[in-house]
């Protein structure tokens, strides 16, 4: 009887301890300046703008300055460098399995955890966020909307989204979905606490918004390019604002940590920067220093404060796993980021003096130490070992006081190199996606995945317009067997053939704009008349195409182990591009014999 009391007296403890839920929302390419309480004069941003004034606000806070660098250091709380990402395609986008993820450590600390959004740390097995430790996944393709790995035509409205790892129709705009399905998800009767991450994949171009949302801006004098953009960040501040409504309705809202943040600095070349110098892309402080409110009325009231110490996202996960109070099940790693504790606590504690680094590494085939690079101190910049500015006085960084401080230059240069030899160990290492796992049915590989050193077909509107590209794919077999390798220049769900094309997209009363293939989006149509596969260095090719012909198949008897393939189209009077799109399968006959 005793024993039974005291479990279930350390039962009410431990869901005491884990009262505190947790919601991660990060928006896509909104910058620091983006919102308007940091001095932006024409976005419209009110939750967002009263979401800071109860805030503690890490104004010196960082992330990579491009998309997946940041998710993975977000996720891991390590450097994305360390973790094997270091790009946006080509594979460089892929997470290592081996690395503990924010779903996995929360998950074992007896939350439930989801995944609302864009994830683009790989869209087959094992990297998906549902084989990453999140219970509940809805997104789109890995890249983002509008991808060549997304839904065919999906363009942000009554969208097909990737749920558990199959499509599946959603009515609405797809920020407005995503907020949906995570609250929906918190509402659903489970009554342990839950982590829930959100990150929108606004305002990331293409910005397809309806019309009626860019006339507020465009009625003062803004150009269509920077109305789009500027709608699509009040979309995100709107479901800030239901968001925040529903977790007070629910009486959840004292006791949620909410944490909104963004992936890099602003994409619109145009808009208020907020003096800064760079955008996204950029080693200069606007590529990387982003907005980050902390937001726990539990713990720290609803007084706004700021945090001027140089923080970063490799911190978030520390600090959240100490902030919840109970230990992980699962082994953790080394975190490069530190607990933030004591300063949104406001303690008195003394704060240790570091070094924060970032650098820029996309399309490079080997990672290198000339590539754009700095070192961050809570005072200084070293923008790529040779400029040095301080933030503190000069935002804008014009003024380069390297000559004047040689000392800083060399301690921060040999942070920098002690940094690089850490974390580019396994920094060229790659990552396949598993074919025969038993745990996907079929592997999506698409242009988008084509090793780095070729050409990427990032987006559908390069598959629409037929761009000449090709590259190498490289996958893991799990078990021998007879693999079937279905080449594409059309996604199945299109219904279209292979020499077929396809008409421009149009939503009535929206504004759909494609960066990759002009305004027209048009598909057009491809002679081919043939099609080639190399699979470890075999080829086979096949030459019976007809007008009706949806896709080639190629079948080969592989070995456990890994595969690199090539295809080709063969296309009159032009190179020959990849296929855009191959799905690859087990097709073995003596399973369906068993069977």
């Amino acid at each position: 009887m005793k024993l039974v009391s005291f479990t279930l007296v350390l039962f009410c403890l431990t869901m005491s301890v884990l009262s505190q839920n947790i919601i991660l929302v990060m928006s896509d390419d909104q910058g620091y300046g983006d919102i308007a309480v940091h001095g932006n004069p024409v976005v419209r941003t009110p939750h967002l703008d009263k979401l800071y004034t109860v805030s503690i606000r890490c104004t010196n806070f960082h992330v990579d300055p491009i998309c997946a660098p940041t998710r993975a250091a977000l996720m891991t709380g390590r450097y994305a460098r360390r973790v094997g990402v270091r790009g946006t395609y080509a594979a460089l986008n892929y997470l290592h399995p081996g690395e503990k993820t924010m779903g996995e450590i929360f998950r074992s600390m007896g939350y439930r955890t989801a995944l609302f959004g864009k994830w683009h740390l790989g869209g087959n097995y094992p990297l998906r966020p549902i084989d990453r430790g999140f219970e509940e996944w809805v997104g789109h393709g890995d890249g983002g909307n509008g991808t060549t790995n997304d839904y065919w035509n999906n363009v942000k409205w009554n969208d097909h989204y990737l749920h558990n790892g199959q499509w599946k129709p959603y009515e609405g705009f797809m920020t407005d979905v995503f907020f949906q399905e995570a609250m929906r998800y918190i509402d659903n009767g489970d009554k342990r606490p839950f982590f829930v991450c959100i990150p929108t994949n606004v305002p990331h171009q293409s910005w397809n918004t309806p019309e009626a949302w860019t006339r507020p801006y465009t009625s003062q004098g803004e150009s269509l390019m920077n109305a789009l953009f500027y709608a699509s960040v009040e979309r995100v501040d709107h479901n800030m604002g239901r968001l925040r409504q529903f977790l007070t309705q629910k009486g959840l809202a004292d006791n949620t940590i909410l944490i909104f943040m963004t992936d890099n600095g602003t994409a619109n070349r145009s808009t208020y920067n907020a003096g800064m110098r760079g955008r996204k892309g950029s080693v200069y402080e606007g590529g990387h220093r982003v907005p980050c409110f902390f937001h726990w009325p539990a713990r720290w009231g609803e007084k706004g404060r700021d945090i001027s110490m140089v923080t970063a996202h490799i911190d978030i996960l520390p600090t959240l796993i100490n902030l919840c109070g109970v230990s992980p099940s699962v082994p953790l790693p080394e975190f490069d980021g530190t607990d933030l504790t004591p300063l949104l606590d406001g303690t008195d504690s003394p704060w240790p003096h570091r070094y924060v680094v970032v650098d820029q590494q996309q399309s490079r085939i080997k990672a290198s130490t000339k590539a754009p690079h700095v070192v961050m101190s809570d005072k200084w910049r070293l923008v790529n070992g040779t400029e040095l500015y301080d933030i503190t006085v000069d935002a804008g960084q014009k003024n380069n006081l390297a000559q004047a401080n040689p000392s800083v230059v060399k301690r921060m240069n040999t942070a920098f190199n002690q940094w690089w030899g850490e974390v580019s160990v396994n920094a060229s290492v790659l990552d396949p996606v598993i074919a025969g796992s038993g745990h996907q049915d079929t592997l999506f590989l698409t242009g988008l995945d084509w090793l780095i050193g070729g050409q990427t077909t990032w987006a559908q509107g390069y598959v629409r317009m037929g761009q000449i590209a090709n590259g190498e794919h490289f996958i893991q077999i799990a078990s021998p067997g007879v693999y079937a390798f279905a080449l594409r220049r059309w996604p199945k769900e299109s219904g279209l053939a292979l020499r077929d094309s396809t008409p421009a997209l149009s939503i009535p009363g929206y504004l759909l704009v494609d960066k990759y293939n002009g305004q027209s989006n048009r598909g057009i149509s491809l002679p081919i008349t043939g099609a080639k596969i190399s699979i470890n260095g075999h080829e086979q090719m096949f030459d019976a195409i007809t007008d009706t012909t949806r896709e080639v198949v190629f079948e080969a008897f592989l070995e456990e182990g890994p595969v690199r393939f090539q295809t080709w189209f063969e296309v009159a009077g032009m190179d020959n591009p990849g296929a855009y799109y191959v799905y690859i399968y087990r097709n073995d006959p003596f399973d369906k014999i068993r069977k």
